[in-house]
């Protein structure tokens, strides 16, 4: 019994994501995105002064839960800052390094490696982190990525560590973060195959988790394209392996949650468009932005 009523206000701070920081709330409202069995999928969008946010929360019964939070700034003063804390007394930090060696070790107050995917298990949960990055938003499906990040921080407190996100406000920018828990293990390292896996996992460099999907590294040839901007790519390379190689309970939540967002991205004709215009497509077939299917069909019309 005591185990479920910390579970359930873990659950309840988690989802809420309350910054003893964070100016006083104007308004809010939240909507049911999709609803299955055993899945509760949940946005809610808050106004406040400096800022306005949107979560999306999507939680599978028994197993834990997927969280992912877009913040706009609409000022260019001072910083936003947001905290959540994890239960348990002891823990472990798990990372891997750039040449793909897992680093693990105790957990202790300070901030946490930058570039790469952070996974924390204390012994009464589990939690992967994002790092918080920033982006604009270029059109066409693209992102620009702020060079500058600041590193995730973590704090013991009484039972539970606390992780704190620092953005810097920019106006015309937004902040991403996003979360998976569980009460149970979601990757275990101890297994060779599954750090093997997860060590070629690269959400930081050259793709990311967004709030509508996820994105790529711009290749030169795209338009827009900046040296640190991101396109919403429909194929999903590492969501593709989250579903069909799985092995871990990260994967399952993490494959399954991003089925659900890349699904809003289906157009009118049943396809998901690649958004941003090809430089070659463009002069040589007269094809603009938002090419995949269209693009593909008039160029074989073109060759039969």
């Amino acid at each position: 019994m005591k185990n479920l009523i910390v579970k359930i206000i873990f659950i309840f701070i988690i989802l809420s994501l309350l910054s003893c920081s964070k100016p006083p709330l104007v308004n809010s409202e939240s909507y049911i995105n999709n609803e299955f069995e055993n899945v509760s999928d949940i946005t809610t969008k808050y106004r406040i002064r400096d800022i306005s946010y949107e979560q999306r929360n999507i939680s599978y019964t028994g197993e834990g839960y997927f969280f992912i939070r877009r913040v706009d700034f609409n000022s260019d003063k001072g910083n936003y800052t947001t905290s959540y804390l994890i239960p348990g007394d002891k823990g472990k930090i798990n990372y891997f390094d750039e040449n793909k060696e897992l680093i693990s070790r105790e957990l202790e107050d300070g901030k946490l490696p930058l570039k790469t995917i952070l996974i924390v298990d204390t012994d009464k949960y589990s939690m992967i982190l994002s790092q918080a990055y920033s982006y604009k938003d270029l059109g066409n499906g693209t992102k620009d990525s702020y060079p500058e990040t600041y590193p995730v921080e973590i704090e013991k407190q009484e039972g539970y560590w606390k992780v704190t996100y620092n953005y810097k406000n920019m106006k015309d920018y937004h902040g991403i973060m996003w979360g998976v828990g569980s009460d149970k293990r979601l990757v275990n390292l101890d297994d060779k195959n599954q750090r093997k896996i997860w060590s070629n996992y690269d959400i930081s460099n050259n793709s990311r988790l967004a709030e509508d999907g996820y994105y790529y590294k711009s290749p030169d040839s795209y338009r827009p394209a900046t040296e640190n901007s991101f396109w919403r790519n429909p194929s999903m390379y590492i969501v593709q392996s989250w579903i069909k190689t799985g092995g871990s309970l990260a994967a399952d939540i993490l494959g399954r949650s991003f089925l659900l967002i890349g699904s809003d991205n289906i157009n009118e004709e049943g396809y998901l468009p690649t958004l941003p215009e090809s430089n070659w497509l463009k002069t040589d077939y007269d094809i603009g932005a938002g090419f995949l299917i269209q693009g593909l069909m008039q160029i074989l019309e073109t060759l039969i």
